[in-house]
């Protein structure tokens, strides 16, 4: 009777071993599948902030070249109001 007992108590032992790994492998399984979303997900988010990155230079420097076209405007009228003054100031003497 022991010898029987002693067998079920190791096949017992077995199956609950089996349940352990199949959990074990099924939690590694979860744990890659995440680790790969997030690898994914990292690279995705690099690709953005390249991009955002490029789109700011890009914006900087139409800002800078607005700036100056704007400067380039200023000063032409600036001129254009001083040679009226001077013309209307020549027709009047």
């Amino acid at each position: 009777m022991k010898c029987y007992l002693r067998k079920f108590e190791v096949f017992l032992i077995g199956n609950q071993f089996q349940k352990l790994e199949d959990k074990y492998k099924e939690e590694v399984d979860r744990l890659n599948r995440k680790l790969k979303w997030y690898g994914e997900n990292q690279k995705l988010l690099d690709q953005d902030a390249k991009k955002l990155k490029s789109r700011d230079e890009e914006i900087s420097k139409l800002k800078s070249r607005i700036q100056d076209l704007q400067s380039e405007v200023s000063v032409r009228v600036t001129v254009n109001k001083y040679c009226r003054g001077i013309y209307v100031l020549v027709i009047y003497i």
